[in-house]
């Protein structure tokens, strides 16, 4: 058994590895600038951390549902640059814990582009996010495989791609990036009580929902 995890903990390693070695990091580092943090105000005007949203054109942003799901707060998006821009609307997408954020203004940042194609099991993946009370991080893993069926209170989640990328409060509604920087899937799950079961909502799954 030990032979057998120091083994796939090698194979893990070395997919890393061999995926930021190949892409010499460009892909990911042009999403860099793309992912901000969803920030709402509190009452002693205080910003409060709510999760983490992405670009898809220079006005809108997704984001996972369960971020932004508060009818009378109002949200801001801050960049790692700085810029910190108003969000002017909040559009739930389907039934999907996923939602469309329009911003007061454009923002001069590369749109993230969404993946078309699922990643196979065993592919290597990149999560974008600010977990906890952390600057913006990258965490690397693998897909390990699809859940069918989950549901959570009123929500339910259909073929989650399962990831070992770390995923923590404060990513839900980040990017999870293929090798060629696309968007597969929004970040929204960490299974507690387990170490590397992280889930993510395909973007195959909203895709045909936007309106961009």
């Amino acid at each position: 058994m030990r032979r057998l995890v120091a083994s796939v903990l090698l194979f893990s390693t070395l997919c890393s590895a061999s995926f930021f070695s190949t892409t010499g990091n460009a892909n990911l580092l042009a999403a860099k600038d793309s992912v901000a943090e969803v920030l709402i105000a509190l009452e002693d005007k205080t910003l409060f951390r709510r999760g983490s949203a992405f670009l898809v054109s220079d006005k809108k942003a997704l984001t996972a549902w369960h971020v932004v799901d508060g009818k009378d707060e109002k949200f801001r998006l801050r960049f790692p640059t700085g810029v910190v821009v108003e969000v002017i609307k909040v559009e739930r997408l389907g039934d999907k814990d996923a939602a469309v954020l329009t911003l007061d203004k454009p923002v001069p940042y590369t749109a993230l582009k969404l993946a078309k194609t699922l990643p196979a099991v065993l592919d290597v993946v990149v999560a974008v996010g600010y977990p906890l009370d952390y600057p913006e991080l990258f965490t690397s893993g693998v897909v390990s495989g699809y859940h069918g069926k989950l549901v959570l209170g009123e929500q339910t989640y259909l073929n989650l791609i399962v990831v070992t990328a770390g995923i923590n409060p404060g990513n839900s509604g980040g990017p999870l990036l293929n090798s060629d920087g696309e968007v597969v899937g929004i970040n929204v799950l960490k299974q507690h009580g387990a170490d590397d079961i992280q889930m993510s909502l395909s973007t195959l799954q909203i895709i045909e929902l936007l309106h961009l």
